[in-house]
């Protein structure tokens, strides 16, 4: 993925670009800043910031739909242009110029799309959704719905927090037995019987299950916890922390 620098923010967007899909994974200076974070029980981003957002990018606010995200496997299908903002860890829609945004600060932000049906997801997956298969049933949704086939879905995992910095426990990695002996390839056992996690890795593989094509898959290599220039954090500020702000759009 690309990293674009402007003098207040900055960017990343997808190396695979189509013609009227917007993907854009935004700096912190675009999201939710700590002092936010009390006025709703679920984090929403308030005016101004959207605004700001809006301002930057050709996407209206009344068309933004905001997750009341919970670290849970639901999916929502979003069918009209009503105003929303659901209780869910997933949502995919056919709907031109319906904003999808997606909250982090730690957790993988993933975006998908499948171009020969016009259809787009996005999903948030800490490790509790990806343990759950959040993106595989956000993939089998999309194909019970709008028949999907793989080899047209494309995959975009987000900035999160990498391998080099998320340490987990055992009742962690015990959670993630399904994966049998590929575990070994996302967790790396420590001396101190901790592990490190890729989550991103293990959202990738879990897409690759379902048959989407490897060459489908694209994944931002920048951490959350090593850029705090860029990235809030949880895990490095605690709850001192915001939320990046993440978003796909179809225009066409």
């Amino acid at each position: 993925m690309k990293i674009f620098k402007k003098p207040d923010y900055a960017f990343i967007k997808p190396e695979k670009e189509f013609e009227g899909l917007k993907i854009y994974y935004l700096s912190k200076h675009l999201g939710l800043k700590p002092v936010d974070l009390d006025v709703n029980v679920y984090q929403q981003p308030d005016t101004k910031t959207l605004q700001k957002i809006s301002s930057y990018f050709p996407i209206n606010i009344k068309e933004m739909v905001l997750l009341n995200q919970i670290h849970s496997d639901k999916i929502v299908h979003k069918t009209n242009k009503k105003s929303s903002n659901p209780t869910a860890d997933g949502i995919i829609t056919s709907l031109k110029h319906i904003v999808l945004f997606i909250k982090t600060a730690d957790c993988v932000p993933i975006f998908l799309y499948d171009h020969e049906n016009k259809v787009i997801g996005a999903v948030h997956a800490g490790w509790r959704g990806t343990s759950l298969k959040i993106i595989k049933k956000a993939i089998n949704k999309m194909e019970h719905f709008y028949k999907t086939k793989m080899e047209n879905l494309y995959v975009f995992i987000g900035p999160a927090i990498g391998p080099c910095c998320y340490e987990v426990g055992k009742d962690v990695y015990e959670s993630f037995s399904f994966l049998g002996k590929a575990k070994e390839d996302f967790f790396n056992r420590r001396k101190d019987k901790t592990f490190m996690m890729d989550l991103k890795g293990i959202n990738a593989y879990l897409a690759e299950k379902e048959g989407v094509p490897q060459e489908n898959i694209e994944i931002c290599e920048l951490c959350t916890y090593c850029n705090p220039n860029l990235f809030y954090s949880y895990r490095r500020d605690k709850n001192e922390t915001g939320r990046n702000l993440n978003f796909i759009v179809m225009t066409k």
